[in-house]
């Protein structure tokens, strides 16, 4: 969760790091215990982006849950950030994800010792755009931990 609770960020098994928007119905941010009138205001002024539903969404209050497919009711995430690679790697390499301490960005950690920062437009959603990388592994440190 972002410092707002505006933001959820998960990370998948595939090397995809999504940002879901907790408020999709409403430009009004989520007001937390804060009280700082400077950092309400600023939020007040933003649009959120929803989160994308399935075009068969509609179809979950007509058939029963038993025949729904898990994808036809989900929400898709308003940004994305998809660590490079190919395929193959994104299979073993596992990533944690947080908000970072600017504003719509993120941290992203993969456990072959990549680092990257990104941000993400909330009015546009999309790819995330990266803005750094570090790599604190190197495959023959990989090779003699094991």
């Amino acid at each position: 969760f972002d410092f707002e609770a505006l933001w959820l960020a998960v990370s998948s098994d595939h090397g995809t790091v999504h940002v879901f928007s907790l408020n999709p119905s409403s430009t009004v941010p989520v007001i937390t215990g804060r009280s700082d009138p400077a950092s309400v205001s600023k939020a007040a002024d933003s649009e959120v982006a929803a989160n994308t539903k399935s075009s068969l969404s509609f179809l979950s209050g007509v058939l029963p849950q038993s025949l729904m497919p898990k994808y036809i009711s989900s929400q898709w995430s308003v940004a994305q950030f998809h660590t490079p690679g190919h395929p193959a790697v994104h299979s073993a390499t596992r990533t944690i994800c947080a908000f970072g301490s600017e504003r719509n960005t993120l941290i992203v950690i993969s456990s072959d010792g990549s680092f990257f920062k990104c941000s993400f437009d909330p009015q546009r959603g999309g790819e995330c755009r990266r803005e750094s990388f570090a790599r604190y592994l190197q495959a023959d440190d990989e090779e003699r931990d094991l």
